[in-house]
C-alpha cells in the first residue's frame, strides 16, 4: 500500500519548508533535530491501519504497566547510574 499510493500521489510527500517552518515556529532548531534524527520523518508517506495503531497502543499499554511495577523499577536501577536513581 506504502508504495502503490507513493507511486500514485506523489504530492503526499513530505512538505519540508512546512516542517521546518512549524518547527521554527515551536522553537525548535529544524536542521539540528535532521543531523542529530537523520531518519525522524520518512522520505515517502507511510500508512497505517487501525488494526496497526491498536497492535501499538496494545503493545505501549503492556510496556507502561510491566515499568510501572516495583519489581522492574529496582531491576532498572540497579543497572542505572546513581544520577538516575533519584527520584525528584
Amino acid at each position: 500500500m506504502n508504495a502503490e499510493a507513493f507511486n500514485q500521489r506523489p504530492d503526499l510527500c513530505l512538505d519540508r519548508e512546512a516542517l521546518n517552518a512549524a518547527l521554527t515556529a515551536s522553537g525548535l532548531d529544524a536542521q539540528a533535530l535532521r543531523q542529530s534524527h537523520p531518519l525522524l520523518f520518512a522520505a515517502a508517506p507511510v500508512f497505517v491501519s487501525a488494526a496497526e495503531i491498536d497492535e501499538m497502543r496494545g503493545l505501549i499499554t503492556a510496556i507502561e504497566a510491566v515499568v510501572a511495577t516495583p519489581a522492574f523499577q529496582v531491576a532498572a536501577f540497579a543497572h542505572a547510574p546513581e544520577i538516575a536513581r533519584r527520584d525528584p
